[in-house]
């Protein structure tokens, strides 16, 4: 699908989700920002409009399948009612273990539209991390100093990024958030930026081994409670997959007006999980430790 069809299909999202209007947004109420327990209604089958497209009054979610440079593609357009929507969970109660599950049984149990893994926060003794407003650590020092770009995602639901963060960097960029009336819900340490204000961003080649073909996850934010999830397949040790150059490239061949752009864990670590079932091919497949996800808000008749 050419860029001018992609558009198209954002238009179309745009204009579904503005048609909730006062009326809809009354009936749905938002999920709390400051527990990963809560999760979103159950999916309805009636919503699924295709296997490729989700849509009840809170979100419209559609699947895209397409290639680049003879290498397998997914996109996921999300526009959403609420910020609560975007949410995270992790494999286990505690935050300070170690412990991996399937991706797909996160995304079960948190009803999950659409789900993605995210930075393995839990394998990693550094980062700046926040999970459903919850701190789990802010430590970026060592070799973590100046290394890693923060993705932070705020209350209303948009997104920011600290570029080669410190504690202390990120930190002073959360208080000038908080001192503006934002606060950060979820906050991931990986990285790198990819693209910010549609511009494709420079970044360490060799840091990032980002001459190298592999399978890639990236999360974006396009406009107001509108995000895409890009995805390639690959399989590192066949030299398989994308360069991180050509996946950047790919992403704005798709649409050019991206906010924000943000590198997430891939390889084995990849998944793209829509309706409870897992779309993209890695042959290394293995268990993570937590998600980013989008959840439906729109409350079955009679239910709380």
């Amino acid at each position: 699908m050419r860029k001018t069809a992609c558009c198209a299909v954002l238009a179309l999202l745009m204009t579904v989700l503005g048609l909730f209007g006062v009326a809809a947004y009354a009936e749905i109420t938002p999920l709390p920002l400051d527990d990963d327990t809560v999760y979103g209604y159950e999916l309805r089958e009636g919503s699924f409009l295709s296997e490729q497209e989700y849509k009840d009054e809170s979100i419209h979610a559609v699947v895209e399948y397409f290639e680049y440079d003879h290498v397998n593609c997914i996109q996921v357009t999300v526009k959403v009612a609420d910020p609560s929507q975007l949410r995270t969970t992790k494999s286990t109660a505690r935050f300070d273990d170690q412990e991996m599950v399937k991706a797909a049984l996160m995304s079960k149990k948190a009803n999950a539209v659409l789900a993605i893994n995210g930075d393995f926060f839990k394998h990693h003794p550094f980062g700046y991390t926040i999970r459903q407003q919850y701190v789990v650590r802010k430590r970026l020092i060592e070799h973590a100093a100046g290394k890693y770009d923060v993705l932070m995602i705020d209350d209303k639901g948009d997104f920011h990024v600290v570029k080669k963060a410190s504690t202390e960097s990120a930190q002073a960029y959360e208080d000038q958030m908080n001192a503006e009336g934002r606060h950060i819900v979820n906050s991931f340490t990986f990285g790198p930026t990819l693209i910010l204000d549609g511009e494709r961003q420079e970044f360490n080649q060799e840091l990032w081994q980002a001459d190298g073909r592999a399978q890639r996850i990236a999360i974006a934010q396009v406009d107001e409670l509108t995000y895409m999830v890009f995805q390639c397949d690959g399989a590192t040790e066949d030299r398989t997959g994308l360069t991180l150059n050509a996946f950047a490239d790919m992403m704005l061949s798709r649409c050019d007006h991206i906010r924000v752009a943000y590198n997430l864990d891939g390889g084995g670590s990849t998944h793209v999980i829509f309706g409870g079932e897992k779309l993209n091919d890695n042959r290394d497949v293995r268990q993570i430790c937590d998600i980013l996800y989008f959840a439906s808000i729109d409350a079955p008749e009679g239910g709380e």
